[in-house]
């Protein structure tokens, strides 16, 4: 199943400009949580593999838990925005279709 499934014309055609102003504020904001969930990922990656090459073996130390924790943390409210638009895109199919 593809997730990120644009809206059919026809039913942002039918779409008042409310809605529309809602789905490009979703949009947005699903897209920057996206990417800063990336980036703190991304981060704490680095971190946790620099970590590891000096021969660190066992628990994480408390500043890579620390950015572990902030990109688990982005990663649920990317999460959740996202479940957000596509509900909300789901609801304008049924609703339009």
């Amino acid at each position: 199943m593809h997730l990120n499934k644009p809206l059919p014309k026809a039913v942002l055609a039918k779409m008042s400009a409310a809605e529309h102003k809602k789905l490009v504020v979703l949009q947005k904001k699903s897209d920057d949580l996206g990417e800063e969930m990336v980036e703190a990922q991304r981060i704490a990656s680095a971190a946790m593999r620099k970590e590891t090459q000096s021969g660190h073996i066992g628990k994480p130390s408390a500043l890579n838990q620390r950015l572990i924790n902030m990109g688990f943390k982005k990663e649920f409210f990317a999460f959740k925005a996202a479940d957000s638009l596509r509900s909300f895109k789901d609801d304008m199919r049924t609703k339009y279709l």
